[in-house]
């Protein structure tokens, strides 16, 4: 059986497995949703690998600030993966119920500061789907 096919409880074993509670497990759990029902389970692992590499980029710039040609190649990949992983969970919200694409769309696609933000505290909580995935094919 697909993990994906119970995206409820399939949220809910990423949050066993990370040991917190998703802000946003409700926005994961449609998407997970959208993907199964989609057949589009490769494009949602490559949001998720998207995510756990952003979330990374994010922790190292926060830690050694962008003033440096490391940093400045770190930034300009960051901006570039941003960008491809916006399109595509644009490509996956495109086939959601209008009323899920409206409010997803305004709250983590909409390029305000506020949008960005909150896009950024969704991609966290997803590069812990890129773990979970991780560690269930080491299990195997």
């Amino acid at each position: 059986m697909d993990e994906l096919s119970d995206p409820k409880a399939f949220v809910a074993s990423v949050e066993s497995f990370s040991g917190r509670t998703f802000r946003f497990r409700d926005e994961i759990a449609s998407l997970v949703g959208i993907v199964h029902e989609r057949n589009m389970r490769g494009l949602f692992e490559d949001i998720v690998f998207n995510a756990k590499f952003i979330s990374n980029a994010l922790n190292i710039l926060r830690k050694t600030g962008t003033g440096n040609q490391e940093t400045a190649k770190l930034s300009a990949e960051l901006a570039g993966m941003t960008e491809k992983t916006v399109t595509l969970l644009r490509t996956v919200v495109k086939e959601a119920p209008e009323e899920f694409k409206q409010r997803f769309t305004g709250t983590f696609l909409a390029g305000s500061e506020r949008g960005m933000n909150e896009l950024i505290a969704l991609l966290y909580e997803l590069h812990w789907v890129k773990n979970y995935f991780l560690d269930m094919r080491h299990r195997r």
